[in-house]
């Protein structure tokens, strides 16, 4: 005999970053019939990166993105066997073939086709692979964080007085072999980048010019995946009347002070 199992929907609202409140509806399952299964789904999101008032309002993202926008798909294997979108998924029961499955959840893919975006943050999340068997109620839960990486560089406001141009460029997989990502020294707001899910090496370029002349930094080089966030501050630094630059760097979890070596002719 073919065996079965259903999805049951249940809703869970998500708020601001980093603080997340479930409102779920309660329903008393259905008596299942033998051979039959069933899978209770909730979904979350967490925008995961630290409060930022910038371009994209982090603090109210949920606001303007909200789960009933979320796509879910339900996998066997390589196969999609259901898709909705999150506020279209059916009432009661969805009946499926038995086995072992998988749920994804993502929202934003149209931030997720370049190297980096200023404009929005491309979110995902998914379960383990599951199996439902007879008489069996699976709850699953997907929580959806950022499927990126984001990059801010603060210049200090003296910069302009010691240094005539400067920027930070930052190579990832996605900008390609010679392509980067430039951060401007007028820009302030920041770029959430595409990384591969496992992580991969990022590396920051400093171009500095004093006077016209270039002014020889050392690049940084960190390992980011997705949900992780590097800020990198740059100060000038005068010293016994030479200047020099002072970088800071943030991993949201310590900061790191670099002191650049300041040549004889940086008067």
């Amino acid at each position: 005999m073919k065996k079965h199992f259903y999805l049951l929907k249940t809703c869970l609202c998500a708020l601001a970053v980093g603080v997340l409140a479930g409102c779920s509806a309660e329903v008393d399952g259905p008596q299942l019939a033998d051979g039959m299964g069933a899978v209770k789904l909730s979904l979350n999101a967490d925008t995961g990166f630290e409060t930022t008032t910038k371009a994209v309002d982090e603090s109210s993202y949920m606001e303007t993105h909200p789960l009933s926008d979320y796509t879910v798909q339900i996998l066997k294997g390589t196969d999609v066997v259901n898709e909705w979108k999150y506020s279209e998924i059916p009432e009661g029961l969805i009946e499926l073939d038995a086995g072992a499955y998988q749920i994804i959840a993502f929202d934003g893919e149209e931030y997720n086709k370049n190297a980096s975006t200023q404009e929005g943050i491309y979110m995902y999340g998914e379960t383990d692979v599951f199996n439902i068997n007879n008489n069996q109620v699976e709850p699953v839960s997907i929580n959806c964080k950022p499927g990126c990486g984001k990059l801010i560089v603060k210049f200090g406001e003296d910069m302009a007085t010691y240094f005539s141009d400067y920027s930070v460029s930052f190579k990832t997989k996605a900008a390609g072999a010679g392509g980067s990502i430039t951060w401007a020294k007028d820009n302030t707001d920041p770029y959430y980048v595409k990384l591969d899910k496992a992580g991969e090496e990022v590396t920051a370029s400093f171009s500095i010019t004093k006077d016209g002349e270039p002014v020889s930094v050392n690049a940084l080089t960190r390992t980011m995946k997705w949900g992780n966030s590097w800020t990198i501050t740059v100060n000038p630094s005068v010293e016994s009347g030479k200047v020099g630059i002072t970088i800071t760097i943030n991993t949201d979890t310590n900061d790191e002070t670099i002191n650049i070596d300041i040549p004889s002719d940086w008067l």
